[in-house]
């Protein structure tokens, strides 16, 4: 009879063993290169029209030997930006903005250990794209963007832009011929069809 029950409690400790996922093995998203910050992870800042990389990386679950895979579930990258299956964020920037999305971790191709099994993690990511800088003299323009609906209500809310410079709020694009240089701080808000603001924070620096 005790053998009887060592047998059956082997079984249901292999059983245990084969479904659970110790926490130091948790699948999770690494701290580089986008840094926790509250529910969301903040990646590095890119600028419209420059090459921009970052190479998101998980840690735990059934690595970090093996590969993990990433997939965008919902929101939107900055336009010109694209996630590959490896985690490479790259490409060029078209419009400033802040850019919500959420993206999924998840394990490829998982060994046969009994303490590991596939697992999934979702997290959202943050890409803020600042203004390209502008020279005296010289002809400007940049789009701004955000996330929301379309169409949006576009207005300068803080700040003075420099001289020469003009806001199109139809087209949401600042274009001119900057007359004096230095860094003026400024901020736009976006408001889509369904009432939801979008704030875009960001420094323009016009070079002498």
């Amino acid at each position: 009879m005790r053998f009887v029950r060592l047998l059956v409690l082997a079984a249901a400790l292999s059983a245990l063993a084969a479904v659970f996922v110790p926490e130091a093995h948790a699948l999770r998203f690494a701290d580089t290169p986008c840094i926790e910050s509250g529910q969301i992870r903040v990646c590095p800042d890119a600028v419209v029209g420059q090459t921009y990389t970052a190479r998101l990386t998980g840690d735990g679950g059934c690595g970090p030997a093996l590969p993990y895979q990433y997939r965008l579930l919902s929101g939107t990258l900055p336009p010109g930006l694209s996630l590959s299956k490896e985690g490479e964020l790259e490409g060029t920037p078209m419009s400033a903005g802040t850019w919500d999305f959420w993206v999924e971790l998840s394990d490829q191709d998982p060994p046969s250990a009994s303490w590991c099994r596939p697992t999934k993690s979702e997290r959202q990511f943050r890409i803020r794209v600042g203004a390209p800088v502008a020279t005296v003299g010289t002809m400007y323009s940049f789009a701004l963007g955000s996330n929301g609906g379309s169409p949006r209500t576009w207005s300068l809310v803080s700040g003075v832009l420099p001289e020469g410079l003009a806001f199109d709020a139809t087209s949401a694009v600042i274009a001119g011929v900057p007359g004096s240089a230095g860094s003026f701080p400024l901020a736009f808000s976006a408001t889509d069809t369904e009432g939801r603001a979008t704030r875009i924070d960001f420094t323009l620096t016009v070079y002498p």
